[in-house]
């Protein structure tokens, strides 16, 4: 409301406005993995498997990620992309599944080293050598699930058509001593060089 607006302590219109751009960035981050192609973007995970989509490595067990599947997956890539390759997904049950990851003496595989980046002695920042990016929107480990992306982002086009912009109507529901605010994007997206993109699937 105008007095909402005229009253409050702090410049409530700018709040409003920055919390409706950090939406925006969720939504776009979601979309990007998960969209369904119809009014937004292709998601990466739409049709992995399919024609222009990631080809699918699987993990090598029904239920859970594994140590072997996660190598499998790296270097199932072409070299040639190794340089912008990194791993994508949620931290809460793909990264809690790997940092778990045990060998035979129940000794973790994911430990926190100083001089080495492989699988024994990994960074947390990195797996197998390769930078590690967080996504909530993965999907949770599962079976047939596709917990974890693997390769070079630049195999996914993003199209900004209109960035996020917010229009600030007065008369609309001035009536009703109101302001109203609308946001607004116009974004789209695909894999078009699948051959960059790897998807890991739960799976024997």
């Amino acid at each position: 409301t105008n007095n909402m607006l005229e009253d409050s302590a702090f410049d409530i219109l700018s709040w409003l406005q920055m919390k409706f751009r950090e939406t925006a960035d969720v939504v776009e981050e979601d979309l990007i993995i998960n969209g369904d192609g119809q009014g937004k973007p292709a998601g990466i995970l739409l049709n992995a498997g399919g024609q222009n989509a990631p080809a699918i490595v699987k993990s090598g067990d029904a239920n859970l990620l594994t140590a072997d599947g996660l190598i499998d997956l790296a270097w199932s890539l072409p070299s040639r992309y190794n340089r912008n390759s990194r791993f994508v997904f949620n931290r809460t049950s793909a990264g809690r599944a790997i940092a778990k990851l045990k060998d035979g003496d129940n000794r973790y595989l994911f430990a926190a080293g100083v001089n080495s980046d492989g699988l024994a002695t990994a960074r947390p920042e990195t797996l197998l050598g390769y930078p590690i990016s967080d996504n909530d929107f993965m999907p949770d480990v599962a079976p047939n699930a596709f917990p974890v992306i693997f390769g070079d982002p630049k195999g996914y086009y993003k199209v900004r058509r209109v960035g996020f912009s917010i229009q600030v109507l007065r008369e609309i529901v001035a009536t009703q001593n109101k302001v109203r605010l609308l946001g607004r994007m116009r974004i789209g997206g695909q894999v078009c060089e699948d051959w960059r993109i790897k998807a890991h699937k739960i799976a024997a």
